[in-house]
């Protein structure tokens, strides 16, 4: 399988259980969706590190938070200093993290790398998730068939980070 195949196959797994998750039309997959669309052109104006952290600082139901944990799902097959939900699962045990405690550790695991990356690996880092936010982006309209526009949290008047 090549690099953009595994991409496109966990993108698509990701983008798959939104849709399971959320009907058609409602606020949690058009907010997934949103976001989705807007990460590669976010991380290309803001920076990935500052990109992340907004997604971080989000209130929005989760839906940001969902796709946090999907990027570092991604992001830990290109860098070992990440780890991911599954990841930490597999290495789980009695006192170990568990549900939403997993999910903080794997998405700081995340933040962190990209806080602390030297300059190679964030432009590394960088390439990566506008890679894999394509796929997020591209499935988004195909699978949660959610268009730009269409985020009952955007403000027309609210400048972009």
């Amino acid at each position: 399988m090549t690099l953009e195949q595994r991409r496109a196959a966990r993108a698509f797994t990701d983008v798959q259980a939104v849709a399971a998750a959320h009907a058609e039309g409602t606020v949690g997959r058009q907010r997934y969706g949103s976001l989705a669309l807007k990460l590669p052109a976010l991380v290309r104006t803001a920076g990935l590190c500052q990109a992340l952290h907004f997604l971080q600082a989000r209130k929005d139901g989760g839906a940001a938070r969902t796709l946090l944990l999907h990027l570092t799902g991604q992001l830990e097959r290109v860098d070992p200093a990440i780890t991911g939900v599954e990841t930490l699962l597999a290495a789980t045990n009695d006192g170990a993290p568990q549900g939403s405690e997993l999910s903080e550790v794997a998405v700081d695991s995340l933040l962190r790398r990209t806080r602390e990356a030297a300059l190679p690996d964030y432009l590394r880092l960088s390439r990566e998730t506008v890679a894999v936010g394509n796929w997020y982006s591209r499935l988004t309209r195909s699978v949660l068939k959610v268009e730009p526009g269409e985020d009952p949290q955007d403000d027309p008047g609210a400048a972009v980070p």
